[in-house]
C-alpha cells in the first residue's frame, strides 16, 4: 500500500474518532498494512500515528500522569526497596527481604522496560494505571517506526524486571533466610514459565485468555504477537 493510501486511512479514521462514529475494526486492519511497509513509510507516519494512537487509548479515560512523574515515582520506589533490602540483610529480618522482593518486583518490571524503550528510541506519551498496574503509554508512531527486532526486544525487557527484582533478593538472603531465597526462586521460575506461555500463545495467534484477557496488553503476548507479525510479513516479502 501506497504512504498517501496509509495516511488517507488514517486520516479517515481519526475523523471518526474526531466526530464519534469510530468503530472497532479500522485500526487493527491499518496497522496490518502499515508493519508491512517500508520503513520510510512508517517515519512518515509517525506525528500522526502517535496523535490517532493516543486518541483511541484515551476514549477509555484513563487516569494519566506526567512520564516524568510516573519514571520519578517508579524509581523512588526502587530505592525504597533497597533500603529495606539491605536494612533486611544487616537484620536477618525475613519480612523485610520479603517486602524488598515485593516492591522491587513491582518497581523494576516498568523501570527495566520504559528504559530499554528510551535507549532504542521509542518515546512514551504519557502513563496511566492499568488494573492497579503502572503503564506507561506508547507514541504509537516511533513505536511503530522502530524495526521489528526492538519491537519485540522492548517487550521481551518488560517480562525480566520482576524476576531481577526477586532474584537480587533471593541472593541476599541465601545466607540468613535460606527459606525465603529457595521460595523467591521458585516464584521466578514459575513466572517465567508463565510469560513464557503467554508468549508462545500469542506468537501462535491466540489473542485472548480467560481471566487475563487481550494478550497483547501484556509484555509477553506483545512481544509474541510482533514475532508472529514479523515472520508473516517475511513470508510476505518472499511470496
Amino acid at each position: 500500500m501506497t504512504a498517501e493510501k496509509l495516511a488517507a486511512q488514517l486520516a479517515e479514521i481519526e475523523a471518526e474518532l474526531d466526530n464519534g462514529s469510530y468503530q472497532p475494526g479500522p485500526w487493527e486492519r491499518f496497522l496490518v498494512a502499515a508493519r508491512s511497509s517500508s520503513a520510510e513509510q512508517r517515519r512518515a507516519l509517525e506525528p500522526a500515528l502517535t496523535r490517532v494512537g493516543d486518541k483511541l487509548h484515551l476514549r477509555r479515560q484513563p487516569r494519566t500522569f506526567a512520564v516524568e512523574r510516573a519514571l520519578a515515582l517508579e524509581a523512588l520506589a526502587a530505592c525504597g526497596g533497597l533500603a529495606m533490602l539491605a536494612a533486611g540483610a544487616a537484620a536477618g529480618s525475613a519480612p523485610l527481604l520479603s517486602a524488598a522482593a515485593l516492591v522491587l518486583a513491582i518497581a523494576l518490571q516498568p523501570l527495566l522496560k520504559t528504559s530499554t524503550g528510551l535507549v532504542l528510541g521509542i518515546r512514551y506519551s504519557y502513563a496511566y494505571l492499568w488494573k492497579g498496574e503502572p503503564r506507561f503509554k506508547l507514541q504509537y508512531g516511533s513505536y511503530l517506526a522502530a524495526p521489528a527486532w526492538q519491537r519485540l526486544l522492548l517487550h521481551a525487557s518488560g517480562t525480566l524486571g520482576s524476576p531481577l527484582g526477586c532474584i537480587a533478593v533471593a541472593a541476599v538472603a541465601a545466607a540468613s533466610s535460606p527459606t525465603l531465597a529457595t521460595v523467591l526462586v521458585w516464584i521466578v521460575v514459575a513466572h517465567l514459565a508463565f510469560q513464557a506461555t503467554l508468549f508462545a500463545l500469542a506468537a501462535a495467534g491466540k489473542r485472548r485468555v480467560p481471566l487475563l484477557g487481550p494478550l497483547r496488553l501484556t509484555s509477553p503476548g506483545a512481544a509474541g504477537a510482533e514475532l508472529r507479525a514479523a515472520l508473516r510479513d517475511r513470508e510476505a516479502r518472499e511470496t
